[in-house]
């Protein structure tokens, strides 16, 4: 028997082409990402199912602030809710550490 299903989402704010993408773009993405989550739980009888979303939007927000739409709904079905943020290139990743760095040193 399968244990785990895995359904993988991109959240980004434009598209490859640098077009942007619409914040409310986001809420259906997630909502389709749930429902292909329970579907293919349910079409494979696995024992469980992941969203996992990786979020390459230039902010980087919470777990519980990206999940918030569909949290409820996904804790009832047993779906667990996985992020992880990627930065955008190599330049915005060091930036984000020096500045957390940074505020670490400081005490902020």
């Amino acid at each position: 028997k399968k244990i785990w299903v895995v359904e993988l989402k991109a959240l980004t704010d434009t598209t490859h082409e640098g077009n942007p993408v619409p914040a409310s773009a986001i809420k259906p993405a997630l909502e389709k990402g749930l429902l292909q989550a329970l579907s293919y739980r349910d079409a494979i009888h696995a024992n469980r199912a992941a969203l996992c979303c990786y979020d390459m939007r230039k902010d980087n927000l919470t777990d519980e602030e990206v999940f918030a739409p569909i949290r409820d709904r996904a804790q009832e079905k047993e779906v667990h809710l996985w992020r992880w943020y990627l930065h955008r290139s190599s330049e915005h990743g060091r930036k984000a550490n020096a500045a957390a760095e940074v505020a670490t040193l400081v005490g902020t």
